[in-house]
């Protein structure tokens, strides 16, 4: 018989958590080894099953990786080509305005090239008609505004 009460108190715990020195006996039915083989075959079976279930319904039910990812990419080709046509739609009017006024100084500047050529006809025709009248070799070189020197002595055409 155990001597204290502490020692009573722990053999109760030790009794209690299962922690016994004694070796207890467990009495089991016996089952044939085929049908423990049997059971593990069935729930083998049954597991690949639900598992190649879940795959089909899970293929079927949500999409492939590789079209979101298509997908994905022409949604960003999409809106880059909206952002470049809102910029262009934004700078038209501006480009119209642009092309207004370089017609317009293209515009002036025929004009006064116009002009120019006008007076340059003019002082050719002037030198044209001197140079017909005179008759002997000219002694001083003849100036013209904006076409250079004739050089003296040379004859005309």
């Amino acid at each position: 018989m155990p001597g204290s009460r502490s020692t009573v108190k722990r053999l109760r715990l030790r009794h209690q958590l299962g922690l016994d020195t004694h070796h207890q006996m467990a009495i089991r039915r016996h089952e044939p080894w085929y049908r423990r083989a049997v059971i593990l075959l069935v729930t083998l079976v049954v597991g690949a099953g639900l598992a190649l279930a879940y795959l089909s319904v899970d293929r079927y039910l949500h999409p492939k990786e590789q079209e979101l990812v298509q997908l994905r990419d022409k949604e960003v080709e999409l809106n880059a080509e909206i952002d470049r046509l809102t910029s262009l739609v934004g700078t038209a009017p501006n480009v119209a305005l642009m092309a207004q006024a370089a017609q317009q100084t293209c515009t002036q500047q025929l004009e006064k090239m116009q002009l120019e050529a006008a007076k340059l006809r003019e002082d050719l025709g002037f030198c044209e008609k001197t140079a017909k009248r005179e008759t002997g070799v000219r002694r001083a070189p003849i100036q013209i505004p904006g076409a250079g020197t004739i050089p003296a002595g040379s004859a005309p055409n």
